[in-house]
């Protein structure tokens, strides 16, 4: 999947290139450019054409099927495996992805293929007594073999770190507290029966997948295809609630207000981008962020002077605003809009809803209060279990130790803080609610979608002319809004795992990608990522004696997922799985703090306040933590859930995560064509590289092995050169 990303990047980069050199007239090399636009979309046009679609689409099926209804039942039945989960997660399209799903999700892709070949079509429901749950639930032994097909070398060598790190951390924790048990609620949540009726005759007929003996319908559910609702209720859904929290010292203490509320259905949103960022009270020029030192000064003072902000969540291209709120912590809850419903605009440059301005009173200067923090904060529902809650700061300028100590008066902020709690808010998060395995050919096909929609914009952008910059403007902004990343890390994820047969989601997983700007002591400012797994859960299929140890290893695949997915450029110190390696490296024992042990072992490892107080919540919540540190002051800890193996790797900072500084992505890569001006004896710059041919590049390399590497040199340059200019555009310039 890389080489199709960095394809895709090259394309963006060259349009980059030529954008910047001359927006309003055509370019020197605009032959060239337009040439290679229209060769590498000519290849994503065919790659979308050649690409297997029934993993994905329904109508892909139905092309290959045809539309006899018992032939489509078979189908579903013989290429779909069942799974003991309770309520709506995957939909149609998810089943198909992962050709696995509940009786529900499998009713639902049924029922699509159905209604689509022109069948009336509804949802029956019942609840199965116990004994025949307990049989059903028997009979769910494990996958297909066809959803587990065979590893790369690439992934082996991930699996064989993922073991060794697994049998370390079984070994320091001993194993499960308990006797290993089935999956608590898995009966009952298989006897939340669903089946397909559909209409022939004036009759419903029963169109049952799963083999269960025929039942009498408690219930049915009327079936449409086509809306972007699934047609069950909330009772029979998962679904995710999306909170912005802010808090701000007021009136002698800190308070919290709620500032922008979205529920979520993950089949819903599945392969939809997700964006949260904030539009800015007044306008700030993004390209002084990367220029020299007078204008990264004046673009610092200008965050700083920012006063209003409105949290803002964009589906694809559809915002979701409710309130602003200024550094005071005041809320307005009626942010001016245009009439069509749409946030007011200025005229000038608007990226995307990745910033922006808003209109009417922006001035907080006669307020008292102080502006603190900012959180986003998930409810994941899942049908039959208790609600759970888990926050992700967005920044933080008191901190959790501090916080719980208890704050009796304003914080006095300096310019410093006032530059990271602004840099925080016009960071921008991309979310990923992850309802099954995400494939490879999915991703791609997504990928490549994207791509082609905006064909025309790099097209115009290319040939310069009075609109040129106007299309590269809007170019960029549906890059930086694009979502790459998150799927990259579901799918290195499920590869990664040793046992990938035997997991599976049954509740959403919550991944982020973030992207901020970081100023440095030097006063540069730089670019930075990271991924966060906010939240994460893995159920288990086969024997009980087998769930904890792979539960333990799915979660080391996860973290390791994190670090790869951020390639070269991934600090190992910001992930625990590079941590520990690190750690080990080092000589660096682990520490094993079990819950019993309590705060007075823990206070024996001397760790940051803030990161003590978030490993003594790991263990007030029941878990066992493995800490290790691999330089002074940093600590990473891997959190087990000591009766299930539910585990996750946790750093200091508080995010699940992984981390990348650009700049470390590029000192790598300018090594790397040093390492070449060396073996080649010459003195080709980035630049030159850059703007080099194909052609060009093969007579410098003198033979086609040191070419290709040169040409996949050149990529990611021009991909680090995109990526830096997509990180600045959603800050309204």
């Amino acid at each position: 999947m890389r080489g199709f990303v960095s394809g895709t990047c090259y394309l963006v980069a060259v349009c980059c290139s030529a954008a910047v050199s001359a927006a309003d007239v055509a370019p020197k090399n605009q032959a060239e450019v337009l040439a290679k636009l229209e060769e590498t979309y000519a290849r994503i046009e065919k790659s979308v054409r050649e690409m297997p679609r029934d993993h994905f689409e329904t109508v892909a099926v139905i092309e290959q099927v045809g539309r006899d209804p018992e032939a489509l039942a078979k189908w579903v039945r013989e290429n779909t495996a069942e799974l003991p989960y309770r309520g709506a997660l995957r939909g149609a399209a998810g089943v198909l992805m992962e050709r696995a799903g509940n009786s529900l999700d499998r009713s639902l892709l049924l029922a699509e293929l159905l209604e689509s070949s022109g069948y009336a079509i509804r949802l029956a429901n019942a609840t199965l007594p116990k004994d025949r749950a307990e049989k059903y639930l028997q009979s769910m032994n494990g996958r297909t073999a066809a959803d587990v097909g065979p590893a790369s070398p690439n992934v082996e060598e991930a699996r064989k770190r993922v073991r060794r790190r697994s049998d370390e951390l079984l070994r320091l924790i001993g194993g499960p507290a308990t006797e290993g048990a089935k999956a608590p609620g898995a009966a009952e949540a298989v006897a939340d029966h669903w089946w397909v009726q559909r209409q022939e005759g004036g009759k419903w007929l029963d169109v049952e997948l799963s083999g269960v003996a025929p039942v009498t319908a408690a219930r049915t559910v009327p079936f449409a295809s086509g809306v972007d609702r699934l047609p069950v209720t909330a009772r029979d859904c998962h679904e995710v609630e999306m909170r912005v929290v802010i808090e701000a010292f007021r009136d002698g203490k800190l308070q919290t207000d709620t500032v922008l509320k979205r529920a979520m259905r993950p089949a819903e949103v599945l392969g939809r981008s997700i964006n949260f960022s904030h539009f800015l009270g007044r306008s700030v020029r993004a390209d002084d962020a990367g220029g020299d030192a007078a204008a990264r000064d004046r673009f610092k003072a200008a965050l700083v002077a920012q006063e209003v902000f409105a949290p803002t969540l964009w589906i694809d291209e559809r915002p979701t605003l409710e309130a602003s709120f200024t550094t005071a912590g005041e809320v307005d809850r009626h942010p001016n809009v245009d009439p069509s419903g749409v946030l007011a605009k200025p005229a000038g440059k608007n990226i995307g809803g990745l910033g922006g301005a808003l209109t009417g009173n922006q001035s907080a200067a006669k307020a008292s209060g102080v502006l603190t923090a900012e959180w986003l904060e998930y409810e994941v529902k899942v049908p039959g279990q208790r609600a759970q809650t888990v926050r992700r700061p967005v920044f933080d300028l008191i901190g959790p130790a501090a916080r719980a100590a208890g704050v009796k008066q304003a914080p006095e902020l300096k310019d410093a803080d006032k530059l990271r709690r602004a840099l925080g808010l016009v960071a921008q998060t991309q979310i990923m609610l992850q309802p099954c395995e995400i494939t490879p050919d999915f991703a791609m096909y997504r990928f490549a979608r994207m791509e082609l929609k905006d064909k025309g914009l790099w097209i115009a952008t290319a040939k310069g002319g009075p609109g040129a910059r106007a299309s590269y403007a809007l170019a960029m902004a549906h890059l930086a809004a694009r979502d790459q990343v998150t799927p990259e890390v579901a799918v290195i994820r499920a590869a990664a795992a040793p046992s990938p047969a035997k997991t599976f989601i049954d509740r959403p997983n919550i991944v982020h990608h973030r992207r901020w700007l970081e100023a440095k002591e030097d006063g540069s400012l730089v670019p930075h990522a990271d991924i966060d797994l906010a939240l994460t859960n893995t159920a288990v299929l086969g024997g009980a004696d087998e769930a904890f140890r792979t539960r333990v290893e799915q979660g080391v695949a996860d973290t390791l997922a994190e670090h790869l997915a951020l390639g070269s450029g991934a600090v190992g110190a910001e992930n625990t799985f590079g941590l520990f390696e690190a750690a080990e490296g080092k000589g660096a024992a682990p520490a094993v703090i079990k819950p019993a042990d309590g705060a007075a072992a823990l206070a024996k490892l001397s760790l940051p306040p803030d990161a003590a107080a978030r490993a003594a919540a790991d263990l007030k919540d029941g878990n066992v933590i493995v800490l290790v540190s691999a330089e002074p002051g940093r600590w990473g800890w891997w959190r087990v859930d000591p009766h299930t193996g539910q585990t996750v790797g946790v750093m200091d900072s508080g995010y699940n995560q992984a981390a990348a500084e650009r700049s470390a992505k590029e000192a790598n890569l300018q090594a790397e064509l040093q390492g070449a001006n060396n073996l080649l004896k010459t003195n080709v710059t980035d630049d030159q590289l850059m703007n080099m041919s194909e052609k060009a590049i093969e007579e410098w390399a003198k033979n086609p092995g040191l070419a290709k590497n040169l040409k996949g040199l050149r990529l990611d340059f021009l991909a680090l050169r995109a990526w830096n200019a997509a990180a600045r555009s959603f800050i309204i310039g």
